[in-house]
């Protein structure tokens, strides 16, 4: 996505504001893009220093990072609303423990450039159920197929590796803070997310991640929690160990809070706001 930014009449700069990697599949798109971004000269801004890595190579330049911001408003730790969410609520009855994934559900054997990796949620919850651990798997997101089927095939895998009963899909929600707030442990495996906003929203609102150690999301998870909460996207098992130590261990509470002042310095609105004018020039 292109903006303008004007500091004069006479005169404008030009930003281009980078959320993926921009790649293509197509050496042909790719190419494409290359000249397009040589020929118009934008100053670059991503959203990662992963992203920006890839968007170098595209525009020649290195870009300036911004981690994207979070609503303190939406996302904090207060209490939760007295009543869960009203599709959470058979699971949390049943006194397990719960494992949140937001992301668009895609499909599982269609290859994709950032692949979120959500069929590793299954795999997770079999390790855990050997463990003798009592987990339930939600998945939280759009499902743009036809007859839902993108659902379907994941919901098949989980019946196929014997976790149909302690794993759940449920539709996007406006109000996702509040099943953030309900859940034990988030878990985002993308091996290639350029950013990783649920990391940044579930630490805000007080919930550990288990996430790759790769991407953006091991990015922003480096600068705050220990290696253990950040495993191989590829390592099924690996997590499962992980979100049983981080539910076992004394010092999740300590590492949270460093977490949440992390977010509160560097993903607050003011501080991007801030940022990009001095980037500009339309601020000193």
């Amino acid at each position: 996505m292109e903006s303008v930014f004007s500091t004069s009449p006479q005169r404008s700069l030009r930003f281009s504001l980078f959320h993926d990697l921009a790649l293509s599949y197509n050496p042909w798109g790719y190419l494409a893009r290359k000249v397009t971004f040589a020929s118009l000269a934008p100053t670059a801004l991503c959203n990662s220093h992963f992203t920006a890595e890839y968007i170098q190579r595209l525009t020649g330049q290195r870009p300036a990072v911004l981690y994207q911001p979070v609503d303190p408003q939406q996302f904090n730790d207060l209490p939760p609303p007295a009543s869960p969410p009203l599709n959470l609520q058979p699971i949390l009855r049943s006194g397990v423990r719960l494992i949140l994934c937001p992301a668009r559900i895609r499909n599982i054997y269609e290859p994709v450039i950032n692949d979120k990796n959500q069929q590793a949620l299954i795999s997770i919850l079999v390790h855990l159920r050997a463990k003798g651990q009592t987990y339930h798997g939600v998945l939280i997101g759009q499902d743009l197929s036809a007859n839902q089927s993108y659902s379907q095939a994941l919901l098949d895998a989980a019946a196929q590796a014997g976790v149909a009963d302690c794993f759940s899909i449920l539709p996007p929600a406006l109000a996702i803070e509040e099943y953030y707030k309900y859940a034990d442990v988030v878990v985002a495996l993308s091996p290639r997310e350029p950013f990783g906003r649920t990391v940044v929203e579930a630490i805000a609102c007080g919930i550990p991640v288990i996430g790759s150690q790769t991407g953006g999301i091991g990015e922003i998870l480096s600068q705050f929690a220990p290696d253990t909460w950040q495993v191989d996207p590829n390592d099924p098992g690996a997590a499962a160990a992980a979100i049983v130590e981080v539910a076992e261990n004394p010092d999740t509470s300590t590492i949270l809070a460093k977490g949440k002042e992390w977010v509160k310095t560097h993903c607050s609105a003011a501080g991007y706001a801030r940022t990009l004018l001095e980037i500009t020039g339309l601020c000193s």
